[in-house]
């Protein structure tokens, strides 16, 4: 490795586990750091060979014991509570706003007053107690008077739980709201035994790529390869306000949680799905997490063991030490069975990811996530119990690292759709099936999301066995070959070999459709040439040693940049399945006879994904507002 190079992939490690130096949980690591200190830390933790010794020894060892338990018994419930009076302000605001006709900011002021108001009866010198159906009320009059009937029947049937009268009339003219959209079907039905993945694809082991997916058959542009619910997934908290906590859907009319006024929900599904399961342990601690520091990665590490529960927490950590029985069948082992570069960390990663699980496993603590019989108090050792389960945040920690994907919405231009559309990140979340894809400058798939469902679909075509590759950030249309490799060695801990790095493509600046190669016609033969200088088009193959005629092949080319040019006019035109249409054909027939690199070809490729990137989360912002 180059001189450098080590310390920048330290930076790189770090920024997975915390934020920069924002938070006390940089002050908490680097104290605990220089008590412990780097002879301790190399020659006696580095030396420890599983999470559970790291993580007991953080709690037992004298060198640091003090120090740890020092901060972490100072961990105290940190949270948002409701405020009635704030809720009666923004709605005598939203009235305000509504006389006015200014609908949509009267829809936002109606929305923070629900989110701001305590439950009926808890604020009784508020509103007589009421600001929570008051405020629900008088949104549901304004999606009444916009029309928007079946979101005004869903504040309304909130204020049929809480048993207060509703007018008749109300209800008799309201529709049932709508399903949500549901993701594209697997092409080629489903994989017997790869979760969420179509049957075009393998999954096989390599010496020198791991696991990897490569293609089971034919593969054709467009195909639809992998559709995959998140097994765990987090909103990054600038969007709290904007997109529901639990399926990251851009909200209208939000709910919130009954104690916090952290977080809201696009509806009562999604505000009971998380509050039976993550939310009732992270609501009393979210603020804290965040003012910790700590990155998204951690929070989303924490996120895999609140929505799960303990029983099944220590099931997992029972089964990953072959301690399991039958009940292993019961659970989901897969993440763990993905990269964590155990071998290559350093004994100062080990020790600072696993400040930050013990710091969860406090959190955890507090908030009575344990059994009672579990759960120890400040001054004992962690039982049985709460050591795996934080041995269980330090897995999390490391393969998160590299196998997490960031979830985005497309934000669509004002003036037209595609021209100025651009993906917006609103969090991160772990998909095992997905995380197998390994990565190429050249990417053979793109991805986009519906909620927190992840798609993966073909932009080229494919032939059995070649490998299905997606794109972890660095391509190599915009990115130079240093710095796509710097890139990948410094985050991913990999030096990439992909076709695109081993012949050193252009970048789009240079790159032109004169470089274009044509395979060699001949059925099995590997050979590619660039165009003949001969006018015949004539020559002798040096690997079948046939006489071939490449003339054919270059035409081919010709009418795959004239079906490109008939794609983007298409696009141009906002007509995004008219342009898909035109860009597969062409992708077809330029891979069945040439290879990359070509310039139109790489193109049309970034605007189909851009086309099939529309068939997802989607937003247009109002360019009134």
């Amino acid at each position: 490795m180059e001189e450098g190079e080590g310390s920048y992939r330290s930076l790189c490690s770090l920024e997975t586990l915390r934020s920069g130096k924002r938070g006390f949980f940089s002050e908490f690591a680097e104290n605990a750091k220089r008590v412990a200190g780097e002879q301790w830390i190399s020659k006696v933790f580095g030396r420890l060979s599983s999470d559970e010794g790291r993580i007991r020894t953080l709690f037992t060892d004298g060198k640091i014991k003090e120090e740890v338990l020092g901060t972490l018994n100072r961990t105290e419930i940190l949270y948002r509570g409701k405020d009635a009076a704030a809720s009666r302000a923004r709605r005598l605001e939203g009235f305000e706003a509504a006389t006015a006709a200014e609908r949509q900011r009267a829809l936002l002021l109606f929305s923070q007053a629900v989110l701001r108001a305590p439950l009926p009866g808890k604020c009784q010198t508020v509103d007589r107690g009421l600001g929570l159906p008051l405020a629900y009320l008088a949104r549901a009059e304004i999606f009444l008077a916009s029309n928007e009937h079946a979101l005004a029947m869903q504040d309304l049937s909130f204020l049929e739980e809480m048993k207060h009268l509703l007018p008749d009339t109300f209800r008799a003219d309201l529709a049932r709201k709508k399903e949500a959209s549901l993701p594209p079907r697997l092409t080629g039905g489903e994989h017997p035994r790869i979760s969420a993945a179509s049957a075009l694809l393998e999954i096989e082991e390599t010496e020198t790529a791991g696991k990897q997916a490569v293609a089971n058959g034919s593969v054709a542009p467009g195909d639809t390869l992998v559709v995959e619910p998140a097994l765990a997934a987090n909103l990054l908290p600038e969007f709290f306000g904007t997109h529901c906590q639990h399926c990251f859907s851009r909200f209208r009319a939000p709910v919130g949680c009954p104690d916090c006024s952290s977080v809201a929900f696009c509806g009562r599904k999604c505000r009971d799905a998380a509050m039976t399961s993550y939310h009732k342990y992270e609501c009393k601690i979210l603020a804290l997490l965040i003012g910790s520091g700590m990155s998204v990665l951690s929070m989303l590490a924490l996120r895999m063991v609140t929505q799960i529960g303990p029983t099944n927490c220590f099931k997992i950590w029972r089964a990953l030490n072959s301690q399991a029985d039958s009940v292993q069948r019961e659970i989901d082992l897969r993440p763990y069975d993905l990269v964590m570069h155990q071998k290559r960390r350093t004994a100062d990663d080990f020790f600072e990811r696993s400040l930050m699980a013990v710091f969860l496993l406090k959190c955890l603590q507090r908030v009575g996530f344990f059994e009672q019989a579990a759960t120890t108090t400040d001054d004992e050792t962690p039982s049985e119990q709460e050591i795996a389960v934080a041995s269980l945040l330090l897995k999390h920690l490391q393969l998160l690292q590299f196998n997490a994907h960031e979830v985005f919405e497309t934000r669509t231009g004002t003036a037209h759709r595609f021209r100025g559309s651009r993906p917006v990140y609103l969090g991160v979340a772990i998909y095992p099936t997905v995380a197998r894809f390994n990565h190429d400058c050249y990417p053979a798939v793109t991805r986009y999301f519906v909620g927190r469902c992840i798609v993966i679909r073909a932009t080229r075509s494919l032939r059995a066995g070649d490998v299905l590759a997606e794109n972890y950030g660095p391509i190599f249309t915009k990115r130079s070959l240093e710095e796509r490799r710097r890139t990948l060695a410094g985050r991913y801990w990999f030096w990439c070999e992909c076709t695109a790095c081993r012949e050193n493509w252009p970048r789009f600046e240079t790159l032109t459709n004169d470089v274009v190669r044509a395979r060699c016609p001949t059925e099995g033969c590997s050979k590619v040439y660039q165009r003949p200088r001969d006018p015949t088009g004539s020559i002798v193959c040096c690997g079948c040693r046939r006489k071939i005629d490449l003339r054919e092949s270059f035409e081919i080319v010709s009418e795959c940049e004239r079906l490109y040019e008939r794609g983007l006019a298409a696009m141009e035109e906002e007509r995004p399945e008219q342009a898909l249409e035109a860009f597969f054909e062409g992708a077809s027939k330029f891979h069945r006879v040439a290879v990359p690199p070509h310039k139109d070809t790489h193109l049309a490729e970034i605007a189909a994904s851009a086309c099939m990137a529309d068939q997802g989360t989607t937003w247009r912002a109002d360019p009134l507002l």
